[in-house]
């Protein structure tokens, strides 16, 4: 038996979401509350988790393979070696869910070669954020929202500025607590115990981010 189900209605980085403390380390300067367990975890931590959850499910599940390669640095002068991702298979996942987005944009980069783990994080969005962990976890949530297993609550400041607050009903509380967790912390242990490539997974997720966080003037100082 797989693993990793993939027609289950909620994918392994909504359930890293859903049982963050699980998974993150709580501290930090930006914290992230956890619905299920009313507690909060470091932000970074969680949203990296999501997304290595993301690229190993879909690795698990046939439709990826994650190889190292060698990639030329600019006009052809020296090389570095990344984390590829080669199509295999098409998979479908739960709509708007983080394991879709990295096939869609693996899908549509796929000329680019090597297609590595930094170039799908990196192309999450068309612009740099202000915080792209937190927009991680946004995407996430997001995902939920549209398919009714998160509330999305919204509040207006001044009339002008928009924020959400974010709730589950008894009913969604008492569904998603049964799905069980072992598998994406199976998934996760598999992954950590090949040292060179969680080192490299870990790598490119965290350098992405980086370099789609906004840069302040006094960053160029």
């Amino acid at each position: 038996m797989p693993l990793i189900d993939v027609t289950s209605p909620v994918t392994p980085s909504e359930i890293i979401y859903y049982h963050g403390d699980k998974f993150a380390p709580a501290g930090g300067l930006s914290r992230t509350e956890i619905i299920l367990a009313d507690k909060k975890v470091n932000t970074g931590k969680l949203a990296e988790s999501m997304l290595a959850a993301a690229i190993l499910a879909n690795e698990a599940t046939g439709a990826i393979q994650l190889q190292p390669q060698e990639k030329r640095g600019f006009l052809g002068l020296g090389s570095s070696t990344v984390l590829g991702i080669q199509l295999v298979q098409p998979l479908t996942w739960a709509e708007a869910s983080l394991e879709a987005d990295l096939y869609s944009i693996v899908y549509q980069g796929y000329g680019k070669q090597p297609f590595s783990v930094y170039d799908y994080v990196y192309h999450l969005w068309t612009q740099d954020k202000t915080n792209p962990w937190e927009e991680v976890i946004s995407i996430v949530r997001w995902g939920l929202v549209r398919r009714n297993l998160l509330i999305a609550e919204e509040k207006r400041s001044l009339k002008i500025f928009v924020s959400y607050s974010y709730q589950i009903s008894e009913d969604q509380r008492s569904w998603v607590s049964q799905i069980p967790i072992q598998p994406v912390q199976q998934l996760i242990s598999n992954a950590s115990i090949q040292p060179d490539k969680w080192k490299m997974l870990t790598r490119e997720i965290s350098k992405a981010l980086h370099a789609r966080q906004e840069k302040s003037e006094s960053d160029f100082d």
